[in-house]
């Protein structure tokens, strides 16, 4: 049972970082509050009377890094005493997703088939090891949680190809309970919206990030520590990026250009252009004028 004393403490903690969550001049005293919280003997039920963890996970989007940092590991630390709390026996009215041994005699069958037997094609073994090795995921009886580990599930399963250290279910359930935990357990937007991202990172099949948490190369306490752009295909994010780039450089070049009629286009003869100058050549010369012209998009310099 969770003492008066920390409850008090940790909901005035709660309350003034509420305060300063979108004010990024206030990083000291920000930092202060997420160090004295990681010396509280925060318990799952603390969080879930003070809903601490809902105003330090908004944290993780600060503007200064350092508060994003400390953030993310105290949440990882939350998460990690969460999971360690829960019990390992299958509470009554849960999905079980170990699986059973097969018996001796199904392993023997296995090994040797019957004379005559047509081989199964690689594609049909490939799918029944993926169907293998996804098991069935455990389930809460809470609607909108139930159907996120359904999506967290299935979208694992495209990657699963079997005897991977971790199963979809597994996986799966442990993504949804840490981002249940983040959000003080408690079905918020930010758990909605935050699913709805990672469901479409597990479906990609592209994505390497599926395939290091079954393979158990990445944790579920590594993955949850991401931001959503971390969390975006390396491939897409540099696409991304590059536009950002371009999209920066257009809007920067579109600010510095300028409408004249001092020009004469002389492919359509109008003299609706727009010019901007840059120094392309020594600093004693002249800049160049780039000219674009307005009517028929034709360009030239001068």
């Amino acid at each position: 049972m969770a003492k008066s004393g920390t409850v008090a403490t940790v909901m005035g903690i709660n309350m003034d970082l509420k305060s300063l969550v979108s004010d990024a001049t206030a990083k000291e005293r920000v930092l202060d509050m997420l160090v004295q919280l990681e010396s509280e003997p925060v318990t799952v039920e603390v969080l879930k009377k003070t809903k601490v963890g809902h105003t330090v996970n908004m944290l993780r989007k600060h503007e200064v890094p350092e508060v994003r940092t400390k953030a993310k590991r105290l949440l990882a630390s939350w998460r990690a005493m969460y999971s360690g709390s829960k019990s390992p026996a299958t509470p009554p009215g849960q999905k079980s997703f170990k699986r059973m041994a097969p018996p001796a005699s199904a392993k023997v069958a296995a090994a040797k088939p019957e004379a005559g037997a047509e081989a199964k094609p690689a594609s049909k073994v490939r799918a029944d090891n993926k169907a293998v090795s996804s098991g069935t995921y455990a389930t809460t009886g809470v609607r909108a949680r139930d159907f996120m580990r359904k999506l967290f599930f299935e979208g694992l399963g495209k990657t699963a190809e079997g005897g991977q250290e971790r199963t979809p279910a597994e996986v799966a359930v442990a993504i949804e309970e840490a981002m249940f935990a983040a959000e003080g357990e408690d079905v918020t937007a930010d758990y909605k919206r935050r699913g709805r991202a990672i469901a479409a990172v597990l479906r990609d099949e592209k994505n390497p990030l599926p395939l290091q948490l079954l393979q158990g190369s990445m944790s579920t306490e590594m993955f949850m520590g991401l931001s959503d752009e971390d969390l975006v295909n390396p491939d897409v994010r540099d696409t991304i990026k590059a536009a950002k780039i371009q999209g920066d450089k257009d809007m920067a070049m579109a600010e510095v250009m300028a409408e004249t009629d001092m020009f004469k286009c002389g492919k359509c003869k109008e003299r609706k252009c727009t010019y901007y100058q840059l120094q392309t050549r020594s600093a004693d010369e002249p800049m160049t004028v780039f000219v674009t012209c307005t009517n028929c998009g034709n360009k030239w310099r001068c």
